[in-house]
C-alpha cells in the first residue's frame, strides 16, 4: 500500500493475550517521544516532515506508521504495556508505554534491517511527563544512529548522528 496515502488499514484480533494487528498502522514506538500534558504540542509533535522557507526542517522523531504485524501485551500491573512489531522491510520495534492520569513514560528501540551487515542501524528513544495541579513537566530523547538518519530514519538525512533532547515545562490555566 501506499503509505502516505493510507494512515490504517488493518485486520486485528484482540482478547485477554493481548491484540495482534496485521496491515499498514503504527509501529510500536509511535509516539512513544511525545509524552507531554502541558497541551502546547510544539514542534516536537507529530509534524512528519516540515520545512520553513527552505532552511529550518523538522522531523517527527519516533517511529510512525508502516506496513506490519505488531503484538501488544494485556496492561500489565494496571500500568504498562508491551508492544512489538516486524515491519515490511525486517525492521523491529519493541516499546513499552506505561502512565496513569498523572504521569506517562515510554521507551522504544528500533533495529533497521539494511542492505548488508554493515548497514544495520537503529534507533532508541523515549519520553516521560508528569502533571501535579495546573503544574506540567516533560523530558523527552531520541537517538538516532548515522546509517539509519542517512537512509530515511527519524532525524536527519546528512548521514551524521541525529540526538534529540527536550525538556517542556508548562502551566494549564483553567480546569486541569
Amino acid at each position: 500500500g501506499d503509505a502516505l496515502s493510507i494512515r490504517k488499514n488493518e485486520f486485528w484480533i484482540a482478547g485477554e493475550f493481548g491484540k495482534v494487528s496485521l496491515g499498514q498502522g503504527s509501529e510500536s514506538g509511535d509516539d512513544a517521544v511525545e509524552n507531554d500534558f502541558s497541551g502546547t504540542y510544539v514542534l516536537t509533535g507529530d509534524l512528519g516532515s516540515w520545512a520553513a522557507g527552505g532552511e529550518l526542517g523538522f522531523t517527527t522523531t519516533d517511529p510512525s506508521r508502516t506496513e506490519r504485524i505488531r503484538y501488544d501485551s494485556p496492561k500489565l500491573g494496571g500500568v504498562a504495556t508491551v508492544a512489538i512489531d516486524y515491519q515490511d522491510d525486517d525492521d523491529v520495534t519493541i516499546a513499552v508505554h506505561a502512565g496513569q492520569s498523572n504521569w506517562a513514560a515510554s521507551l522504544y528501540h528500533e533495529s533497521r534491517d539494511g542492505d548488508g551487515a554493515t548497514d544495520n542501524s537503529y534507533e532508541f528513544g523515549g519520553s516521560i511527563a508528569i502533571k501535579a495541579g495546573p503544574f506540567t513537566a516533560a523530558y523527552q530523547f531520541a537517538d538516532v544512529d548515522a546509517i539509519n538518519a542517512s537512509t530515511g530514519g527519524a532525524g536527519n538525512s546528512n548521514g551524521e548522528e541525529f540526538e534529540y533532547r527536550s525538556v517542556i515545562i508548562g502551566y494549564r490555566a483553567g480546569a486541569y
